[in-house]
């Protein structure tokens, strides 16, 4: 698990995946990298820019909508969809541990909600293709039998 402080300072740890943490490692020791930041600009500063670096990877996968006007030019044409946000990437965090079966508690002290209600939100997205299968193996497995006594 890898430690953070997030914006009010109250520190938290938030599991990423092993081999993300591999390639994190790998490309830290291949830029020869030691500070604490994870994306530091060119001269080990905060990246105060990390929302357009996030769009431009975003353009290049071919995530954009198309549908963002931009008058001269469309999110079609380059980094500028109005669907990327960087509070998009926390709230896909939560939807998919959700999705997986990751208890709502878990997924709250993950992501520092003090009530549950903050995190509860993330649950409307999890009515995706699965949900029935969980249901259904949910209602399959045996339950307690009832045993009757007396009379």
């Amino acid at each position: 698990m890898r430690s953070r402080r997030p914006k009010n300072w109250e520190q938290r740890e938030v599991p990423i995946p092993d081999r993300l943490v591999e390639s994190l490692e790998g490309l830290l020791a291949r830029k020869n990298m030691r500070g604490p930041l994870l994306f530091p600009t060119s001269g080990g500063g905060p990246n105060y820019h990390f929302l357009d670096l996030c769009k431009r990877i975003a353009h290049r996968a071919e995530l954009n909508c198309g549908n963002c006007d931009k008058g001269d030019h469309s999110c079609s044409d380059g980094a500028c969809c109005d669907n990327w946000f960087l509070h998009k990437y926390r709230s896909t965090f939560a939807t998919a541990h959700l999705q997986a079966g990751v208890d709502l508690r878990t997924v709250q002290q993950w992501m520092g909600h003090k009530d549950l209600a903050s995190t509860m939100r993330y649950l409307k997205y999890a009515r995706g293709k699965g949900v029935l299968e969980k249901v259904n193996h949910t209602f399959s497995r045996p339950g307690p039998q009832l045993v009757r006594t007396g009379s």
